[in-house]
């Protein structure tokens, strides 16, 4: 029993050194400088988007205009590749009523995916907490998310 302990302490002990040694490489590899993410959104779209995550707290950044900079150098659109620091503010204060209106269908297909999950976990969690319940009740909590 002695020596199967010991051998399991020194495999232990190697395997930690190696996983440290890996995460060290990982964490100085530098990061592509040139990498944008894809947004299917324009640019007046995006701007509200991120108003509204902005404003209600979801990215919390207090100068407005370096929160678009940052943006606009990490983002780009289908049409545009650069997009403008300036561009992001002028339509993240000044959006049309179309720009809004797709924007607000993006975020109510992203709730109603949200409470599809929701609605579909109602009963495993019945299931793995051997609740008894019968079937109209199950329809009501459903319909309550």
């Amino acid at each position: 029993m002695s020596d199967w302990l010991s051998e399991e302490i020194i495999f232990l002990e190697k395997k930690y050194h190696y996983l440290k040694a890996a995460d060290d490489q990982i964490r100085e590899l530098p990061l592509h400088n040139n990498f944008k993410a894809l947004t299917e959104l324009s640019v007046s779209q995006f701007a509200i988007f991120l108003r509204l995550v902005s404003e209600n707290g979801v990215i919390n950044h207090k100068n407005t205009r370096e929160l678009l900079r940052f943006y606009s150098q990490h983002t780009q659109t289908r049409r545009v590749l650069n997009i403008s620091p300036d561009s992001l503010y002028l339509n993240y204060y000044n959006a049309s009523d179309a720009d809004r209106q797709v924007v607000k269908s993006y975020i109510i297909k992203i709730l109603n995916q949200l409470n599809n999950k929701l609605i579909m976990l109602i009963p495993l969690f019945y299931y793995f907490f051997d609740l008894d319940i019968d079937l109209d009740s199950l329809l009501i909590l459903q319909n309550i998310f």
